[in-house]
């Protein structure tokens, strides 16, 4: 058993040796948020590669550096990051915003369908 917060439980799990924890497991605490069925984690993987390929690339990379930039962040400090990195990709994301208010991508058009 670890101790510590519970915020520091489950990665003191993760990282000592002899833990293992099954798919759900990892799902349920965050670690993954998708499962594949056996054999299908190839597809699975390729057609979530293929949807993140269709957004724009240039608010994809944004995005995800101020995931990454935010981590550890208060949520004040992770606004702001957030607000930094959207503001470097603002004529695109108006470009999509118009695109979504005309119709486009409406009710998860794109957006494989969780199971």
């Amino acid at each position: 058993m670890t101790s510590g917060s519970p915020a520091t439980r489950r990665p003191s799990a993760v990282s000592n040796a002899g833990s293992a924890f099954d798919a759900e497991t990892a799902e349920e605490w965050g670690l993954v948020n998708r499962l594949a069925n056996e054999g299908e984690a190839l597809d699975a993987a390729v057609e979530l590669a293929e949807v993140i390929a269709g957004f724009p690339q240039e608010t994809v990379r944004t995005d995800r550096a101020a995931v990454y930039d935010g981590l550890g962040a208060t949520l004040d400090q992770g606004l702001a990051i957030e607000g930094w990195h959207g503001s470097r990709a603002m004529d695109t994301a108006v470009e999509g915003a118009a695109r979504f208010a005309s119709g486009d991508g409406r009710g998860g058009e794109g957006v494989p369908d969780e199971e």
